[in-house]
């Protein structure tokens, strides 16, 4: 979702998955099991 709003995949940091986007904050979004949490999601959506 992020890649489809112009953020790159950047890395992991532990559990964490960072995209990064020019001029723009980093975003890092926590991955447990392969799953993202449903609250993250709704934050990704309202960008």
């Amino acid at each position: 979702m992020l890649e489809a709003k112009g953020y790159r995949f950047d890395r992991v940091n532990g559990s964490h998955h960072v995209f990064v986007k020019p001029g723009c904050n980093h975003k890092s979004v926590p991955v447990h099991g392969g799953k993202v949490k449903y609250g993250y999601v709704r934050q990704i959506e309202k960008l």
